[in-house]
């Protein structure tokens, strides 16, 4: 069953007197009434209250109906840029407020509220049945639609969408229309003003970091520059050397190895120099590594120990 809510518009047609048939609103917590009902309750067992400007009666929730009309309703497209106008069925709640397209969803009840403001109905957006249910929600969409129009020609901070541009247009001054015109482009250009502040910001950081990378590469480069030219001359002069740059010197020399040898010095060195290696494993034949050795030596020899 579709379900109501406080302040809610509806008729009720007395059903002991055929000629009693008015518009009332519902005065009931419907959001507590909805909770102490289970839904498998009948209407019949629900009793509300209702009143209008002469009566006020209880009445069973069964003999009560909607308050519908057709309207178009001022929407947007799908790229949520483009107006357009759609016929809807409302059901009406308040004088200004009311709702279209009911739907139920795997989460839940899900509504369109409709404002009419200054005679123009325009959709503000797609709410579930909970909030639809809150005890102040007709009263406070009753009051946001009312004073819609007022509050948004007085925000000067309010960014006026094509939405509320038409509405003045259809229901404004030229004048209006003009200032939340010009507001519009004020605010634009402060946005794009903003944007571009943050993209140059960004850009700078940017920029700033590269550098910082740079000079960091430059920095380890030299370093290892000249970690790599000490360690050639420490090697020459019978000096060890750790083995991972033992194997650094053997690739920029173009000394190839085997994957054998390369795993005995990987794994099983720490360190070599040009007549002994210290290992850390025992029983390894490290025959082949002595020929790398004298392979390097005569390579950065005849280089004249150029490091580089």
């Amino acid at each position: 069953m579709n379900k109501y809510t406080k302040g809610q518009r509806v008729h009720w047609q007395d059903p002991d007197n055929g000629k009693c048939s008015c518009n009332y609103t519902i005065i009931s917590d419907m959001s507590a009434i909805y909770k102490e009902h289970q839904e498998e309750d009948s209407e019949d067992d629900i009793i509300i209250t209702v009143v209008n400007d002469s009566s006020e009666v209880e009445v069973l929730l069964s003999e009560i109906k909607p308050i519908t009309l057709k309207a178009k309703v001022l929407t947007y497209k799908q790229d949520h840029n483009t107006l357009t106008e759609t016929n809807m069925n409302l059901e009406q709640i308040t004088e200004h407020f009311f709702i279209a397209n009911r739907k139920n969803e795997s989460y839940g009840v899900e509504m369109e509220f409709i404002l009419n403001v200054n005679g123009v109905f325009m959709r503000e957006g797609w709410h579930n049945e909970q909030a639809f249910l809150q005890e102040e929600t007709a009263t406070r969409y009753e009051e946001y639609a009312t004073s819609y129009f007022k509050w948004l020609l007085e925000n000067d901070n309010f960014f006026p969408r094509y939405m509320e541009l038409e509405i003045v247009r259809q229901t404004g001054t030229p004048e209006e229309l003009k200032k939340l015109q010009a507001r519009r482009e004020q605010i634009e250009k402060k946005r794009e003003a903003e944007e571009a502040k943050r993209k140059q910001k960004e850009e700078a950081e940017r920029q700033q970091k590269e550098e910082q990378l740079r000079k960091e590469k430059e920095e380890k480069d030299r370093i290892r520059r000249e970690g790599y030219g000490k360690d050639v001359k420490r090697f020459l002069d019978g000096l060890t050397i750790s083995n991972t740059r033992f194997l650094e010197m053997l690739k920029r020399n173009h000394i190839k190895i085997s994957s054998h040898v390369r795993n005995n010095i990987q794994n099983h060195l720490s360190e070599v120099c040009l007549d002994r290696v210290i290992g850390t494993t025992k029983g390894h034949n490290y025959s082949s590594v002595f020929k790398a050795i004298d392979l390097l030596k005569d390579k950065l020899q005849s280089h004249k120990i150029n490091p580089t």
